[in-house]
């Protein structure tokens, strides 16, 4: 699956590996390298339930929207659609709550 960004600035981060290591630390930061390579690799919106990081959809402020786990309780949100990914956040939606 084709893999695009909601925010340029999300995507700079991302792609700049030792700024992403300073803001999510390196266990989170090669999780989510692992998640966009399996993201990548899938062939349909029903592969991404199969894949490691509990990928799920979400519920409530946060429904159409999708989930998968980095680590503790930060997590990917995306939105899924046909054949692409966008990649929204990385964030711990769980706290306050």
């Amino acid at each position: 699956m084709e893999i695009a960004f909601e925010d340029s600035k999300l995507e700079k981060l991302i792609g700049n590996r030792a700024k992403a290591y300073r803001k999510y630390g390196a266990k989170a930061v090669e999780t989510l390298y692992l998640r966009l390579s399996n993201i990548q690799s899938a062939g349909s919106v029903a592969e991404l339930f199969l894949l490691p990081g509990g990928f799920h959809k979400l519920k409530h402020d946060l429904s159409g929207l999708w989930a998968c786990s980095l680590t503790g309780a930060l997590r990917l949100v995306m939105r899924v659609e046909e054949e692409r990914v966008v990649i929204i956040s990385i964030t711990n939606y769980h706290k306050g709550k």
